[in-house]
């Protein structure tokens, strides 16, 4: 099985001042309160469909825990709330909390309320249930590619697999014969090649496991995504894809001081960078995060969605669960698919345009490699490098530079093997990314 190495791109970034320019997402309203919401999704009609991990709702006297279905133009959906699912002529109440909702690769809606339900998106009818371990679970979220192939396993799996369901619920494949990690979300690829695993307690980041033949193989671990390192920790709460093929990470308020807090958006194809974020409280070393604006405010992120505005060209919708809020909050990007860092700054949202840090080459190296950045325009340039103590091993450039395209050379020479940290630093902003030492 082909495997490779990827390296991890972390952005950790710094207030800017008086530079700072117009944010994207811009918080709008609070669109529904509902206890513990978890799951949120956009089906492709474009409704938004909301599910709770408590029981804001009672059915004959039986507290469920309700799915709520809202159209485009926010009233409820005509089977909206969803509180009982049939499959096959038999009938369940859901009285097991929600770990998630996501899209099928037909556009059906999956749910995670006990045993996991393929509902049809236009009449919130059930279509499928599959019984994990032929029992009632607390399942993550399930993960769909664009063959129909889903992904699945459970919060605490204990040594359990993560099953691989063909389109008709049946057992296909076992992506890993068997995994610990506590978690509340997997996503998968459209090929079904890349999975990821969001982990919890402690914070884990995201696992990312490999298959070259897809479902048809066995998964290897490639790396953890934003795991905790001496700069910042993230807890992978939700794993959810932007329209743009982005995976964004929620991640929980109870981190370490310096914690990424908020829901965060990675791109697979650039190398895993930071591309955008929303309601975030970014920290970084000797950074206390600020907190977002009144309204804005948030405690424990889960599931995201997005919703094209019809009525533009470019702008589009985000609905964020926040789990502990009990709120589902709405926000708006007149663009928000553009290259581009985003960072807060006293609550506002400002783009990092002004530089660029590039990856190392060769990646791993011994005992030289060179790092490559760009500069937009002049500034005091600091270019170190860290241990994964924290501790600073070297300075390479301490200087005022014009505006152009620099190169590099770090000399390992008389370093123990292992990960080092490069950090550039422009007028006060920060990037940063890892590199391998091998001897």
């Amino acid at each position: 099985m082909k495997k490779f190495l990827l390296s991890v791109v972390m952005m950790l970034l710094l207030a800017v001042g008086a530079y700072a320019q117009p944010f994207q997402w811009q918080y709008q309203s609070d669109f529904s309160e509902i206890s513990q919401p978890h799951g949120i999704v956009v089906d492709h009609d474009g409704k938004l469909w909301i599910a709770a991990f408590s029981f804001p709702d009672t059915l004959n006297g039986v507290a469920v825990a309700s799915i709520r279905v809202y159209n485009v133009d926010g009233s409820e959906a005509s089977f909206s709330p969803i509180q009982t699912i049939t499959v096959d002529g038999v009938t369940d109440t859901l009285v097991y909390g929600n770990r998630g909702l996501s899209v099928d690769n037909n556009g059906n809606v999956l749910t995670c309320n006990g045993f996991l339900y393929r509902l049809n998106a236009q009449t919130g009818e059930g279509m499928n249930i599959y019984k994990f371990n032929d029992a009632v679970n607390s399942l993550t979220e399930a993960a769909c590619d664009a063959n129909g192939f889903i992904y699945i396993t459970r919060v605490v799996p204990g040594g359990d697999p993560i099953v691989i369901l063909d389109e008709n619920f049946d057992l296909y494949n076992f992506a890993l014969d068997s995994t610990s990690v506590i978690s509340r979300s997997l996503a998968v690829s459209p090929d079904g090649k890349h999975l990821y695993h969001g982990g919890i307690y402690p914070a884990a980041g995201a696992i990312h496991y490999y298959s070259e033949d897809g479902p048809d193989g066995q998964y290897a671990t490639v790396d953890t995504l934003l795991g905790p390192n001496p700069f910042y920790e993230l807890w992978g709460q939700i794993l959810d894809w932007d329209p743009e093929g982005n995976l964004w990470i929620g991640s929980y308020w109870d981190t370490a001081p310096l914690a990424y807090r908020g829901w965060y958006a990675i791109d697979p194809d650039n190398n895993f960078a930071f591309v955008d974020s929303i309601g975030s409280q970014f920290g970084g070393p000797g950074i206390t995060p600020v907190p977002p604006t009144p309204g804005a405010a948030f405690y424990a992120p889960r599931g995201i969605a997005f919703r094209k505005d019809a009525a533009t060209t470019n702008g589009w919708y985000a609905f964020t669960a926040d789990f502990d809020g009990g709120i589902v909050k709405q926000w708006y990007n007149d663009d928000p698919f553009v290259l581009g860092i985003i960072q807060v700054e006293n609550g506002d949202m400002v783009g990092i345009k002004d530089f660029e840090l590039s990856q190392n080459y060769p990646n791993p190296f011994n005992p030289s490699t060179s790092i490559p950045f760009t500069l937009a325009k002049a500034g005091q340039v600091e270019l170190k490098i860290y241990n994964v103590q924290g501790q600073l091993v070297t300075t390479l450039v301490n200087e005022k530079m014009a505006a152009g395209r620099y190169e590099y050379e770090f000399n390992g020479t008389g370093l123990a093997s292992g990960i080092y940290f490069y950090q550039l630093l422009v007028d006060g902003k920060v990037q940063s990314k890892r590199m391998t030492l091998t001897k």
